[in-house]
């Protein structure tokens, strides 16, 4: 049957999209394998009715689509079977029933009888393997391969009914063969005797053999299905043949449990599942199995169960604790993970390794390693102690003498040995085991005095005078002008005695940047001798471009000609010393001028453009741009709507011209294209007003059918249709996404802290705290250096804030105790001053055990001990404040 476009706007919108995204991808997507190679195999039996009998040349060598797994009913088709692009059909024949016109709908009363074979998705997924030969009996099958013929016509994809798609294979294939090549050819290539629309067609050339599975789209060429061959091409398969599907093999772990999955089905033969666990497949009619001559039957052997266990995954390596010192590293029995229903987990008695054994049917890999072990590795036997810094270095002026003075050294210790050189230029500082000075086990540090070598400043001798005679090049010192030598710097003199080399002496120098080298050059006059110009003379005969130098000087010893090997430049450069004139001038460049005179020679007439319906899509075809020649070139722009014609270097074109531009200009039959627009994103709303923003890599890209601009605040993004398209039928052109903020607050944390005032304010009496109760935000807290870790104090004026812990939600100052979260001040002691075991109203002693030389923590500086203190022997009391702090 002929299959041909359907004459709607929507199909002249998806012809232009199809052309912008590739048309090999969309064809891949719009006609799916299966239902191209279910076409091929139920088709078939029709095209040998109507091409009248086996013996016409397609169907003696029609091949078949046939993925063909095996070449041979073996035990080997078992492991081959590839079920994982099976299910892919399952959702392909979605597509078939797209929305389509009304006036499309004719074919609506077949539908029930096409939605069987489009469910079976598994069953036209191993169609490629049951082709029948065009002497196969025609009926039901061939209905049905009609109807799916039918059904790829009604997808909206625009048919080019002058062309179609060739699978080549080679000239003689065997079962099971890949076609060699795919490519787009005129209707023409196909047997004379070929029913328009009858796919596939099978037919022989004089490269091999060939099939034919559909009409190529429009637009459609052979770069577009070239990488398409599995996709478009389906296995050879002799006529009447067919091959056993590939049927998957589930085996889960654990012994015992192995069976083949879903078998495809197909009308062209029965399946039974045997009780062995094996499958018996029988042929259905006229058809047999490969290999030849074929069988009536096919069986799957009964599969192999691949082992007896599970695989699992043991638990990570706990952390090894591993204090400083020598072997002393283990695993904490809190950082063992436990026992679980598929391992069991030991710790050894010395914490020194962890034992996963797996618990049968399981193992830890596949090969069944049913046990893991962990060790703890101590890191070494050495603590990481800090060497003393280097040593003042003492450099007295001079060469060589600095050197570390002994009261400058620092002394050892109970970690590591510190000796001096006895020439006082090296200390040496040895680690005592097991310490070490770093991780990697240095033991040893040396630090070297190293001397500044400040050198001597000295003079050195003024600059000679050169003698220049007449002529360039030729100053020179006289041996009366070059100085001496001394023990302060060395005088060297070149051959030609034009440079005078100064070097001060080891720890000497000439200034105070330290200049160590002078060097003084006999610099001469340089005037040079004025010499006469040579010129060539040059010749012009008629045409473009062509004058050129016939009459050349020769080179002298004043000057060197060199000529171009066109002839059209002469460069004469004077050699040393020599100059052709007062300026100075050492080189002229003569060039042969030529009087471009062009040739006029005829232009070709504007070609006539092509304009396809739709937008701005006019263009020249190829039979239209006429071919460059020897007068002029013609080029050709990528989309084929501008050609430039440009004269050849000496030509012009009548009037004068060196271009033509030719545009092909587009007409105003074509209405734009409704496109898609991409959906807005989400935007990034952190707290605080006015701040939410598209993030980058949430914006859409830009596409052929619209350009994406996101605004420099991030706020909006602004969607603009290419030229001619537009996103609804009203003519849209542009959408704009604005990123809405929500507005929400960002909370400001509080902190609780106790205040403590000065030390200088004494609080007398039992029960009164020693701080008080205040609540900070955490700005303020942060200002002063808080980083998150409690307890955290600082000073504010001249009072002490301890910052104890977050303030929850509805929490206030109220409901935290003063007295204890920030210490108490202790009861008067009446005796205190004459009894040292005399308590306090609270039981607690008023004069508590000390170190020797320790002053009492009383909460002030110590300067406030001895007023306080006489203060309370003159009242017969003795004071003593206390700070006991509790937690929260």
């Amino acid at each position: 049957m002929n299959i041909s476009p359907r004459p709607s706007r929507r199909s002249d919108f998806r012809r232009a999209s199809a052309r912008r995204t590739g048309l090999g991808r969309r064809i891949a997507l719009t006609v799916p394998v299966a239902a191209l190679v279910a076409v091929s195999a139920f088709a078939a039996p029709g095209f040998a009715d109507d091409a009248g009998g086996a013996g016409d040349a397609p169907s003696s060598e029609a091949p078949a689509p046939d993925p063909a797994p095996a070449p041979a009913p073996e035990p080997a088709p078992a492991p081959e079977p590839k079920p994982a692009p099976e299910p892919k059909p399952a959702p392909e024949p979605e597509p078939a029933p797209a929305p389509e016109p009304p006036a499309e709908e004719a074919p609506a009363p077949e539908t029930p009888a096409e939605e069987a074979p489009a469910e079976e998705a598994p069953a036209e997924e191993a169609a490629p393997q049951e082709i029948p030969a065009d002497a196969a009996p025609a009926g039901e099958v061939a209905t049905q391969g009609a109807r799916l013929v039918r059904n790829v016509a009604t997808l909206d994809v625009p048919i080019n009914d002058k062309k179609v798609v060739i699978c080549k294979y080679s000239a003689t294939p065997e079962i099971g063969e890949k076609a060699q090549t795919v490519n787009i050819s005129s209707i023409s290539v196909l047997p004379a005797d070929w029913v328009p629309g009858t796919f596939p067609a099978f037919f022989t050339d004089a490269q091999g053999a060939s099939i034919s599975p559909r009409y190529a789209f429009e637009g459609e060429n052979t770069n577009d299905v070239a990488g398409m061959i599995d996709e478009l091409c389906p296995p050879y398969s002799p006529p009447g043949i067919i091959s056993a599907p590939e049927v998957p093999i589930n085996d889960p772990c654990g012994p015992g449990n192995v069976v083949y999955g879903t078998v495809p089905e197909s009308p062209n033969y029965t399946i039974v599942r045997n009780d062995d666990g094996s499958i018996t497949l029988t042929a259905v009619g006229n058809f047999l199995f490969a290999p030849l001559p074929g069988t009536a039957t096919y069986t799957y052997p009964a599969p192999v169960d691949a082992g007896g266990f599970c695989v699992v995954t043991p638990p990570a390596k706990p952390p090894v604790t591993d204090p400083c010192g020598p072997n002393n590293a283990h695993f904490e029995p809190a950082d063992v993970p436990p026992s679980t229903a598929t391992y069991t987990v030991v710790l050894s008695q010395d914490g020194k390794t962890v034992t996963i054994t797996a618990i049968p049917p399981n193992a830890f890999d596949a090969q069944g390693t049913t046990e893991v072990v962990y060790t703890a590795t101590d890191a070494g036997g050495f603590c990481v102690v800090t060497p003393p810094a280097k040593p003042k270095v003492t450099d007295p002026c001079g060469l060589g003498n600095a050197h570390f003075d002994a009261a400058d050294v620092p002394p050892s210790t109970a970690t590591y040995n510190v000796v001096l050189s006895q020439d006082g230029k090296t200390v040496t500082i040895t680690a005592i085991p097991p310490n070490a000075f770093d991780e990697q086990g240095t033991t040893e540090v040396v630090y070297t005095a190293t001397d500044s070598n400040e050198p001597c400043i000295v003079a050195a001798p003024g600059a000679p005078a050169p003698e220049d005679p007449c002529g360039p090049n030729n100053a020179f010192y006289p041996d009366a002008a070059i100085p001496a030598s001394t023990d302060a710097f060395t005088v060297e003199v070149n051959d030609a005695k034009t440079v005078i080399t100064i070097t001060a002496t080891a720890g000497n120098v000439f200034d105070d940047q330290g200049t160590t080298e002078v060097v003084y050059t006999a610099t001469d006059s340089g005037e040079p001798c004025l010499i006469d110009v040579p010129e060539p003379q040059q010749t012009d005969p008629c045409g473009p471009n062509n004058a050129f130098f016939d009459v050349i000087p020769e080179s002298t010893d004043d000057y060197t000609v060199v000529v171009s090997d066109d002839k059209k430049t002469v460069t004469v450069t004077a050699t040393a010393g020599n100059v052709f004139d007062e300026e100075g001038t050492t080189e002229l460049v003569f060039t042969a001028k030529d009087s471009g005179e062009p040739c006029v020679v005829p232009a070709p007439g504007p070609p006539a453009p092509e304009d396809p319906c739709g937008p701005n899509n006019a263009f020249f075809p190829d039979g239209a741009i006429p071919a460059s020649t020897d007068a002029f070139t013609v080029e050709v722009n990528d989309a084929k709507t501008v050609i430039t014609i440009t004269a050849t270097l000496g030509n012009v074109f009548p009037g004068g011209l060196v271009e033509l531009v030719f545009n092909a200009l587009d007409g105003e039959s074509g209405d734009p294209c409704i496109v898609e627009p991409p959906v807005a994103p989400e935007p990034v709303d952190v707290c605080g007003p006015d701040n939410a923003v598209f993030a980058e890599g949430d914006v859409p890209a830009s596409t052929d059918d619209y350009t994406v601009v996101l605004s420099e605040d991030m706020k909006t993004i602004t969607v603009t249709a290419t030229e001619g398209n537009v996103f609804d039928e009203e003519g849209t052109t542009e959408l704009v996404f604005t990123a809405v903020d929500s507005g929400e607050e960002c909370p400001v944390a509080q902190l609780v802290a106790c205040v403590y005032a000065s030390p200088d304010l004494a609080r007398l009496g039992t029960g009164v705290p020693l701080g008080d109760i205040a609540i900070i935000d955490e700005p303020t807290a942060t200002a002063n250096g808080f980083e998150g870790i409690f307890p955290f104090t600082y000073v504010d004026g001249t009072d002490e804030v301890e910052l104890i812990a977050y303030l929850e939600d509805g929490q206030t100052a109220d409901d935290f105790d003063a007295l204890e979260m920030c210490g108490e001040v202790a009861g008067i002691c009446e005796d205190a001053a004459t009894n040292p075991d005399a308590v306090d109203d609270n039981g607690d002693l008023c004069t508590p055990e000390k170190e020797a030389d320790a002053l009492p923590n009383t909460g002030g500086p110590a300067g406030f001990l001895l007023p306080l203190g006489a203060l309370m022997v003159l009242v017969g009391a003795g004071l003593v404040m206390v700070r006991r702090p509790h937690s929260a």
